[in-house]
């Protein structure tokens, strides 16, 4: 698996609901300090979960730590719950109080002002997004504090291959991934691509426009796409 796993004890200082069945935390750790991370599919009823990542709760956590900003929780032990706390009005309000000033004191990666064209740029995060193209669903995403989507394209897709756990992969972007390193890349790990030709993105030795040959029978089935949309600040972690 590309990135790196670890485990540290933690305390989670926010909760926040993102997409259908999944949570952004805002976590202190012992090893790293403050970091962001990534709870997937911890609303849903059978979540192996559960209640652990409750505000304040003390934690002991397995994180992965791919590409982008937001780590991946891959395994929870819950070491204290403090629902004593939780349970008292005036405890849990001193608790949160002390949640928000770890947050304010220990600052999460910097947004950075993002937008499309010559609209206003506000800070902002780059929310990638991969869809599988015959159910509709999003199978995968991450958040990255960089504008640029031209080196993204290979850690999306093999995120994306990692949580399908499949060998191999089409996947369909538009002319903002056009990157001819990055394709090469996916091509090395079985991960085939269709993208817009640009003309600096063919200006290597590692593609040419007439190798790109479409084929209705080869090419056909299990095509996912990729994207990103720019999301404020305001709407995200405040």
């Amino acid at each position: 698996m590309a990135g790196k796993t670890y485990k540290t004890e933690a305390i989670v200082l926010r909760s926040m609901r993102f997409s259908e069945a999944d949570r952004i935390l805002h976590l202190y750790t012992a090893n790293r300090g403050r970091i962001g991370a990534i709870a997937k599919g911890v609303r849903k009823t059978k979540s192996r979960f559960g209640a652990r990542l409750e505000p304040l709760s003390h934690v002991e956590l397995m994180l992965h730590e791919g590409g982008g900003e937001l780590q991946t929780i891959t395994g929870v032990e819950l070491l204290r719950s403090h629902h004593v706390t939780r349970e008292d009005t005036y405890r849990l309000n001193v608790g949160m109080i002390g949640a928000e000033a770890m947050l304010r004191l220990f600052g999460e990666p910097e947004a950075k002002p993002m937008g499309y064209g010559r609209a206003p740029k506000t800070p902002s995060y780059n929310l990638q997004s991969v869809v599988d193209v015959e159910s509709g669903l999003i199978v995968h995403h991450d958040v990255y504090n960089d504008a640029n989507d031209s080196h993204l394209l290979h850690p999306m897709a093999v995120g994306t291959k990692e949580v399908l756990e499949v060998e191999s992969l089409q996947v369909l972007t538009d002319g903002g991934y056009s990157n001819a390193e990055e394709i090469a890349r996916c091509e090395r790990e079985h991960i085939e691509v269709a993208a817009p030709i640009k003309r600096g993105a063919m200006n290597s030795d590692h593609f040419r426009p007439a190798q790109f040959v479409y084929d209705e029978v080869t090419s056909s089935g299990g095509l996912h796409v990729i994207d990103g949309f720019f999301h404020e600040l305001s709407r995200y972690g405040r």
